[in-house]
């Protein structure tokens, strides 16, 4: 739209210039077939939007009219929703593994990291702790053999 506006201003500040620079003060001649011109181009240039709608729309005049775009726009919805839900189902089973950890071997959040791994379904694929500071006195195998128990998936710690 804004390349619209812009041809536009185009047209209209060329016409000007070209008005002004056409000698004689007669209303005949040159000067009346630029007005023609510069008024013929601004409808050309105002009835392009319309004319873009009415290729678009096949059936118009049939009442079937489809619009392709919103089945675009709801499948981009729908990535978009389930991305979202995804990340934040991630960054919850991280604060809920965290709060685990801490509880069961007092292991505290700023001496472990978690990753969570989901697939495109958002189903967990894998689970990655990286034990340091004073954890890394407790047993990696132990947490390990504990989490696996409670998720079905792969899991990782180190």
């Amino acid at each position: 739209m804004s390349g619209a506006i812009l041809a536009l201003f185009g047209v209209v500040m060329a016409a000007a210039i070209g008005d002004l620079l056409i000698p004689g003060e007669e209303k005949g001649g040159t000067r009346q077939f630029l007005h023609f011109l510069t008024a013929l181009s601004v409808l050309l240039l105002l009835l392009s939007p319309f004319c873009s709608l009415l290729q678009g729309a096949d059936g118009f005049l049939q009442g079937e009219i489809e619009w392709g775009e919103e089945e675009v726009q709801k499948s981009d919805f729908e990535k978009k929703l389930s991305e979202a839900v995804a990340s934040r189902s991630a960054v919850q089973l991280r604060e809920g593994l965290s709060a685990l950890l801490q509880q069961r071997y007092g292991i505290s959040p700023e001496h472990c990291e978690i990753a969570v791994v989901l697939d495109e379904e958002g189903e967990l694929r894998r689970i990655s702790v990286f034990l340091k500071g004073t954890a890394l006195l407790q047993d990696p195998e132990a947490i390990e053999q504990d989490l696996l128990e409670k998720f079905s998936c792969e899991v990782e710690v180190r």
